[in-house]
């Protein structure tokens, strides 16, 4: 997640405070083809790439203009994506929880017709980014026969969602005894998909989710 994360979009997109709104769209169109995620980049790299697009895009052009006149500019940070809380399983033993994020990265729509009809074309990636512990447990004392099996289950689990979800990328690891990973699909539909098999994997070793959706939406091009 990137909650309070601060960022100088002009550097990360490798532009200038006074570029034009073709130059900070063509310097986007260069990042996202090499950090995207579908095509072999790095997510992280990718999520911000995008953050910084949306932050000029949605900067009045005379605020920008103003900004180019100051030395080193700092723009606050993005606005808040919007977060949709999802499943959390109720279970007797909160250290069974794992957290998982669906992220879902697409375009705005540009009318009705495209929400009503799911407008494939509005899509540029969904994920699924697991974590365990989960952080509602604040660093509470775990027992380390418990966290051994858990991260076994969780290793076992995240094979099989490589296998039977078809993902366009995936990756996972360890910090430590904390498991992290994440499962990208084209789409934020085919990642909700997805979700439904992983919980129904962790549900059967007897783990529970706290699931949210965070919703990235980019701005179209005019």
């Amino acid at each position: 997640m990137m909650h309070g994360f601060q960022l100088d979009p002009f550097a990360v997109l490798g532009v200038s405070p006074g570029a034009t709104t073709q130059e900070i769209r063509d310097a986007y169109r260069e990042k996202t083809k090499k950090h995207h995620p579908d095509h072999g980049g790095d997510e992280w790299a990718f999520r911000v790439v995008v953050r910084a697009y949306e932050i000029l895009t949605t900067t009045p052009s005379e605020v920008r203009d103003s900004a180019s006149a100051r030395p080193a500019p700092r723009p606050a940070a993005a606005a808040a994506e919007r977060v949709r809380p999802g499943v959390h399983d109720k279970l007797g033993e909160p250290a069974k929880i794992i957290d998982i994020e669906i992220l879902w990265v697409r375009f705005a729509a540009a009318d009705l017709f495209e929400l009503v009809g799911g407008d494939e074309d509005q899509n540029l990636s969904g994920s699924i980014n697991i974590a365990w512990p989960s952080s509602t447990l604040d660093g509470a004392a775990r027992d380390p026969a418990q966290t051994a099996e858990i991260l076994r289950q969780l290793d076992e689990v995240f094979d099989q969602m490589r296998v039977q979800t078809r993902v366009v990328s995936a990756r996972s690891g360890r910090e430590g005894d904390r498991f992290v990973g994440w499962l990208s699909y084209p789409s934020g539909d085919r990642a909700w998909k997805a979700f439904q098999i992983l919980h129904q994997a962790l549900k059967a070793r007897g783990l529970g989710v706290r699931q949210w959706t965070r919703d990235m939406i980019v701005p179209r091009e005019r």
